[in-house]
């Protein structure tokens, strides 16, 4: 108890002092700002084509392509909303993942006539990220913002092996669910190329309920009237601490690959 508690504090705590930094570099500009404008608001919906790595507590590693994601894909959501006015916006993304990946890769010998292999992973995965954002820059060519909030991560796995001797073989399993909340700190922002193209960059790092999570997107848009075209890369880790819940299967996961979505305003 003490230990989950401890954790929570660090996920409020990384959230209070962003927040702190967030109004102390703000608060001046809000103090002058008399500004009119509306509340404007955008949505997100994307694909993210990204290959998932992990390395487990026993020693082994696991390793789903973008090939064997759209091969072994149950089902998928990719988006997020966004409401703006002035300087100060608030945005939620939201990723939901469901796989089942059968794989055949060794995990070990020990000794050496025991061969131990993975051959099946599923995972459900829900990633969701509401956080707050102010405009620190804004010029010809620069649109930067300064963000604070949580990270929220949920992560259901089980993993099938298979124990093989000369004389035998035996099929076993491990399963683990939770839930992580981190706190996290950031930024994110826009180089403008000229009226119609852009280069958009974000970036945040968190801790709470994992020792460590971060992420950092670059790419390149395109505006139309309404609605903006996205292209770019983009990566997402967490680091568990051994004696969590899901930490017992998983020490690190990394999820990384291309991404390709559609901004809308309304």
């Amino acid at each position: 108890m003490k230990r989950t508690e401890h954790k929570f504090f660090k996920a409020c705590a990384m959230t209070i002092l962003g927040l702190i930094a967030v109004l102390l570099i703000v608060q001046p500009v809000l103090a002058e700002e008399t500004s009119t404008e509306g509340w404007k608001f955008s949505a997100d919906f994307y694909g993210w084509l990204p290959d998932i790595k992990a390395d487990l507590v026993n020693g082994g590693q696991v390793e789903i392509t973008l090939k064997d994601i759209i091969n072994n894909l149950e089902f998928t959501f990719m988006g997020g909303l966004s409401a703006r006015k002035g300087k100060l916006s608030f945005l939620v993304d939201v990723v939901y993942m469901k796989l089942d990946h059968n794989t055949n890769n060794t995990v070990g010998q020990i000794p050496d006539f025991l061969r131990l292999s993975l051959n099946n992973v599923q995972m459900t995965s829900w990633i969701v990220t509401p956080v707050v954002a102010y405009t620190v820059l804004e010029t010809e060519h620069v649109n930067l913002d300064i963000l604070t909030g949580l990270s929220y991560f949920y992560l259901k796995n089980e993993l099938e092996f298979k124990l093989q001797t000369p004389a035998m073989t035996e099929k076993f399993s491990e399963s683990a669910s939770n839930g992580y909340w981190n706190g996290l700190v950031g930024v994110k922002g826009n180089v403008l190329l000229n009226e119609k193209w852009y280069l958009p960059f974000s970036g945040n790092v968190g801790t709470g309920d994992t020792d460590l999570n971060w992420e950092v997107f670059g790419g390149v848009g395109y505006k139309f009237a309404k609605l903006d075209l996205v292209a770019g890369y983009r990566h997402m880790q967490w680091d568990f601490d051994s004696g969590d819940t899901g930490g017992e299967v998983f020490k690190n996961l990394r999820v990384s690959g291309p991404l390709v979505g559609v901004r809308y305003y309304f």
